[in-house]
């Protein structure tokens, strides 16, 4: 699922609830600098068992983190910040939202192609 959206404009955020709803307690930031971490899902109800939060906005090669193959995983869902800087590496059948800054305490999503 691509995450698209200005500095600020709440895409961390939506990844740190995403996590939080599959059962993952760790404390999830923004991967700016490591590129991606990988959390393991332990919600016993649910059939994704692990998420993959990328953050594309420094990536040069997006073919050295080997994402290619997380996308080969029905158990796992990817959350790219950023996506449209490695659109070219998505699958056609990728969701993105799109996240707009309004104000201190409101940010609208909508979902895009």
């Amino acid at each position: 699922m691509g995450l698209s959206g200005d500095l600020g404009s709440g895409k961390t955020t939506f990844a740190k609830g995403f996590c939080a709803f599959f059962g993952i307690t760790e404390i999830v930031t923004s991967p700016t600098f490591a590129i991606m971490k990988n959390y393991k899902a332990t919600g016993a109800d649910s059939k994704i068992k692990e998420i993959i939060h990328i953050d594309s906005y420094r990536i040069e090669e997006i073919e050295s983190i080997g994402l290619q193959e997380y996308f080969k995983k029905e158990d796992t869902v990817i959350l790219i910040e950023w996506p449209e800087k490695i659109a070219r590496f998505l699958p056609k059948i990728s969701k993105n939202l799109k996240f707009r800054y309004i104000d201190e305490t409101t940010r609208t999503i909508t979902e895009t192609s």
